[in-house]
């Protein structure tokens, strides 16, 4: 009987393994296993120290180390900072770079990381074991500044205590990673100082005089090293806030050609110089000219257009993407940026206005021309561009495939005279489009394409040629599909070596179409056959033999067929019963092919003079014609079948008579207690004379006899050898 209590125990002995395995099984969980293991030599390292790691796990394990908050690492989101192998003591910070992170960056930034013992070449990996350490920020390093919040164009003045050979460097909060080197850094001063840096060195790609910062967020950053990867030892976040009084917004930014760019402004009525400015997106303010500008004073107090002179003249501005920039002062150079908003200004097409015009029912050859013709609004940037027809995307902007060759529909472009290649010409050759002119498209401007020039411009194959609306690609309107475009038309215009039945010659050949040349070779001029079939080798049951014809031109033999080698060469049986009459075996004879070769026409058998009497028997089969080579057959004639007359049973005995047959030389006779005569005892007779045997001690029951005849005779080698006949019919007597 089982008690509450008993019940009681089983069942939190049951929940506590349900808790087990679950956490076994639980996502990210670590495998406890007493085997395996990952330590380090401390819990908390300074920043540049190095991170001493001791493990042990499986075969083909690794230690990796990890952000904690940086995503999740066993599925591959996160790679590893650095990695080592499972089993071994080392400096991780020393290992092998994991994908995507810094390749000799000697330490890590402070927070908090998981050291992880893993297996697995691909993600998901399989955790074994996991160690969190710390990194802190090195007390005997920093960097400070006076506040940490700042106004546009305010001085920004930084303390730093730092390394030998250490600087202090400004970042966008949002503009890339600046320790690997994919955000320059705005300006940088000695990491040993006190200074204001926005009157530091001037970082790569920077502003060459741009005294202050847009507002935003940024990162004052102590570090190391000539190159990226950098050591970071230090930072500290700043705010940059627009000056108060100073505002600028728009009332859409993404406007049509021709519609309204609705604009207001606000600037303290001190600032009589400030202004709006409309820039292409890209440009740099302090170098560049604005596309249209509009100062902003007490009459600029509310909406207006920025694209209309004092709101009655139209401002010419193409469709692009463009920035709205609010400058502080008006006559200051470089100038003090309050707010910038992008802006896009799109053109509005009208499909009716684009045309193009290709005739693709011909072919065109790669060297020859290919008449276009084109219309296009003025001043539109239409232009035309030819690509395979199997290229899916043709969108350059998006991802997709340059051209081969393009022009635009109203304009002219410099080009080589050589190449036609627009790319910095070395002998300069103007093109020149008008509006509906005809333009070969293969003597255009070429992107150069796999570096193929204008004697070699485009592969055979099927092409497509579409028209542009505008300079870009965004306005793909017209597309002629399955333009044909062919190679050279060659033909042999000068022999320098003739060519023979089977070796090449060689020649000049000239192209119809551009004359352009070349040396190549002459196409053998293959045999003139006589038509009549030989055997030129015949069959062997080791190889093939052929067929060939005779060249009437050069007289040699050429093969014009396989003749299969001999497979199989056997008689229909290798042994026969003694009938008192002549046995002629039947001979079969089959090629590779599994096909039957026939007697006489491709072989003739020679047989035995006499082949009657029990013994070994040759016969030899001599190939003919198509085939060649001798086979020998043997078989054998043996005794016939013996006649068991009659088998009686006494008081453990058991004997069988059997009908004489003088042609032998004796007769074997058992019997067994099963009919299949298993475990048969067996009696040797030398005699054909004596014709029955008595068996005694035979136990009692029911007994089986067999007889057969044998006769001795000597083989194909001389040597002496029995050969039986069948044995006999089965009868049966049963012993008392």
């Amino acid at each position: 009987m089982v008690t509450a209590r008993k019940r009681k125990s089983v069942r939190w002995l049951i929940a506590l393994l349900c808790i087990t395995v679950f956490a076994a099984f639980a996502p990210g969980s670590v495998y406890a296993d007493s085997e395996y293991s990952v330590t380090t030599d401390k819990d908390e390292y300074t920043v540049g120290e190095a991170i001493n790691v001791t493990s042990v796990g499986p075969s083909g394990s690794w230690v990796g180390i990890y952000g904690v908050d940086e995503g999740d690492y066993l599925d591959g989101t996160q790679a590893s900072y650095w990695y080592i192998d499972g089993n071994k003591t080392a400096d991780i910070t020393k290992g092998t770079t994991g994908a995507g992170r810094p390749k000799s960056l000697t330490q890590l930034k402070p927070g908090k990381y998981k050291i992880v013992l893993l297996t697995g070449a691909q993600p998901t990996y399989t955790q074994y074991a996991e160690k969190t350490i710390t990194v802190k920020a090195d007390s005997r390093y920093s960097v400070t500044t006076d506040k940490d919040e700042y106004t546009v164009g305010e001085a920004i003045n930084v303390t730093s205590v730092g390394p030998s050979d250490s600087w202090v460097g400004i970042y966008g909060v949002d503009e890339g990673d600046y320790l690997d080197g994919t955000q320059a850094s705005y300006w940088w001063i000695n990491g040993n100082k006190t200074a204001d840096i926005t009157k530091g060195d001037k970082g790569t790609g920077r502003p060459d005089s741009l005294t202050q910062l847009m507002p935003g967020k940024y990162i004052i950053s102590l570090q190391t090293g000539a190159q990226p990867p950098y050591t970071e030892y230090a930072t500290k976040d700043i705010t940059v806030k627009a000056d108060a009084g100073y505002d600028l917004t728009v009332e859409n930014a993404k406007i049509n050609d021709g519609e309204a760019l609705n604009i207001k402004a606000s600037v303290p009525d001190s600032d009589t110089e400030a202004w709006v400015g409309l820039y292409k997106k890209g440009d740099n303010v302090n170098k560049d000219t604005s596309a249209t500008f509009a100062m902003i004073n007490s009459d600029r107090k509310g909406t207006f257009n920025l694209l209309k002179d004092n709101d009655t003249k139209d401002r010419t501005v193409p469709a692009g993407e463009y920035k709205l920039v609010l400058i502080k002062s008006g006559s200051g150079n470089p100038y003090i940026i309050e707010k910038s908003i992008d802006v896009s200004i799109k053109r509005i097409i009208n499909k009716d206005d684009y045309k193009i015009s290709v005739d693709n029912t011909k072919s065109y050859a790669s060297c020859g021309t290919l008449p276009v013709t084109a219309s296009a609004p003025k001043d539109s940037g239409a232009w035309v561009a030819i690509y395979k027809q199997s290229d899916e995307n043709t969108n350059n902007s998006k991802g997709g495939k340059e051209s081969y060759f393009w022009y635009y529909v109203n304009g002219s472009y410099d080009v080589d005279k050589t190449t036609g290649y627009w790319k910095d010409p070395a002998d300069k050759t103007t093109l020149s489009w008008e509006n509906g002119k005809e333009v070969d498209l293969l003597h255009a401007v070429s992107n150069n394409r796999e570096n193929k020039d204008w004697k070699n411009r485009l592969d055979e194959g099927t092409y497509k040629i579409i028209l542009y609306g505008d300079a870009g690609y965004d306005y793909p309107i017209p597309t002629i599909e399955n333009v044909k475009i062919t190679g050279h038309e060659w033909e042999l215009t000068k022999t320098e070596s003739e060519p023979t039945c089977t070796d090449k010659g060689s020649g000049t050949y000239t192209c119809k179409l551009c004359g352009e040349t070349k040396q190549d070779f002459i196409p053998a001029l293959g045999h003139k056959l006589d038509g009549k079939t030989i055997v030129s080798k015949k069959a062997t049951d080791k190889e093939d033999g052929e067929y060939a014809e005779t060249c009437t031109v050069c007289h040699k033999h050429v093969v014009t067929g396989k003749i299969a080698k001999i497979a199989s060469v056997k008689t229909s049986k290798s042994a026969y019963a003694y009938t008192g009459k002549t046995i002629k075996p039947i001979v079969e004879v089959t090629d590779a092919d599994g096909k039957t070769i026939v007697e006489n026409d491709h072989y003739l058998v020679t047989r035995a003079k006499s082949s009657k009497n029990i013994g070994y028997y040759t016969l030899i089969v001599k190939f003919q014609n198509e085939y060649d080579g001798t086979k020998k057959l043997t078989y054998t004639i043996n005794p016939k079948k013996a006649s068991l007359k009659s088998v009686k049973a006494g008081k453990k005995t058991l004997k069988a008579s059997w009908k004489k047959d003088s042609k032998v030389s004796g007769y074997q006779v058992r019997y067994s207690a099963k009919k299949s005569m298993k475990s048969a005892k067996v009696k040797t007779i030398k005699s054909y004379k004596t014709t029955s045997y008595k068996f005694s001690k035979v136990k009692k029951g029911k007994k089986y006899v067999q007889v057969r005849s044998y006769k001795t005779v000597k083989n194909i080698s001389g040597k002496k050898v029995k050969l039986y006949g069948s044995w006999s019919s089965v009868k049966s007597a049963k012993v008392r």
